[in-house]
């Protein structure tokens, strides 16, 4: 019998990253154990922009879990690990100061079931009037992973150093053990035939908007040179 497992995280945006953390979070987990049930939640909920994979509201977790009995509860990845508001404007969705992260927490006190952050970020100080607060819910927390050293050593610097805290990789850097080549392939052809596509093309991932206008420029005049 396979493990039932929910997973917690900014899915129902158009953000290519996050997007991508269930699927990277199935793949190796697939590789180690037997899922029957795989989960995924969002504040707000919706259908995920980049696969047919329904996005739960955590509002609706309650229900959900009569059913699953989850086994364990998994939050990330993404630069979620902290309390400020998080907005996707494109998208008009917001984020309340720490839900995406305290609720799944919660969830898992609540119920009793093992707590997972998976390569996550930390990419601010935790106020010091909030230790109490945090050092409750981390300690209900079974493993938490950040995805690179400066998460890593803010993270040393508020809580200490403890074995169930470790720096990985960004998931993400394994992309192409995710995706057969036939699937891609599926995929290729699926946007070729809906953008009506019959010219070569690239595609980049550019993480911010940061100087964007400068990077069209260079990408503009590799395109007419090749």
């Amino acid at each position: 019998m396979g493990y039932s497992i929910a997973v917690f995280g900014a899915f129902n945006v158009h953000s290519f990253g996050d997007s991508l953390f269930p699927e990277a979070i199935y793949s190796e987990l697939h590789k180690r154990i037997e899922i029957d049930e795989f989960c995924v939640f969002s504040l707000g909920g919706r259908k995920n922009p980049y696969s047919d994979k329904t996005v739960y509201d955590y509002s609706q977790f309650d229900e959900i879990y009569k059913t699953k009995r989850f086994d364990a509860i998994i939050i990330g990845g993404g630069e979620l690990l902290h309390n400020l508001p998080i907005n996707f404007t494109e998208e008009h969705v917001a984020y309340e100061p720490g839900a995406i992260w305290q609720i799944p927490v919660k969830l898992g006190m609540k119920y009793g079931i093992p707590i997972i952050m998976n390569g996550v970020g930390m990419p601010y100080e935790f106020k010091e009037k909030n230790r109490g607060e945090l050092e409750q819910l981390f300690s209900a927390v079974s493993y938490v992973s950040l995805r690179d050293e400066y998460s890593y050593q803010r993270w040393t610097e508020y809580f200490g150093n403890n074995e169930k805290t470790v720096e990985v990789p960004d998931s993400l850097w394994n992309i192409r053990e995710y995706f057969s080549e036939e699937r891609l392939e599926t995929i290729r052809d699926a946007f070729k035939e809906k953008y009506k596509v019959n010219k070569p093309y690239m595609v980049v991932q550019y993480g911010t908007t940061k100087y964007f206008r400068e990077v069209m420029k260079i990408l503009d005049r590799f395109a007419e040179n090749n």
